[in-house]
């Protein structure tokens, strides 16, 4: 799942930046493409767009690895449960066997076979 989510991030950058606008009027320019060249043509051109989208898509990403990073999939209640079950499963199986081996066990199992 969490390489799905690293996909999503450069698909969505490249929506914002390839997608055009809500109108259908022009192709190829989304609305914040539009936008930006409206407010300052003279500095956004095509390739500063571009780095634009590019940088706020690698800021995401670092963002979403750290954040994944830092804070854990599971609380430390459900770590620590999912150790003790490996600890219970391990003296169960220690013990089952244990009881195989056992003078009783066999005598229980011959009065089980017997019914």
């Amino acid at each position: 799942m969490e390489k799905l989510t690293f996909i999503a991030i450069p698909v969505n950058a490249a929506i914002i930046y390839f997608i055009g606008d809500s109108k259908f009027e022009t192709s190829g320019h989304s609305q914040i493409t539009s936008w930006l060249t409206d407010h300052n043509p003279d500095f956004w051109t095509s390739r500063n767009i571009l780095l634009l989208i590019l940088g706020v898509e690698h800021f995401l990403m670092w963002y979403k690895s750290s954040i994944s990073t830092f804070i854990a999939d599971f609380p430390k209640s459900v770590r620590k449960a999912k150790k003790r079950r490996v600890q219970v499963k391990l003296r169960a199986k220690k013990l089952l066997d244990t009881l195989k081996n056992s003078d009783e066990f066999l005598k229980y199992k011959q009065v089980d076979d017997q019914v």
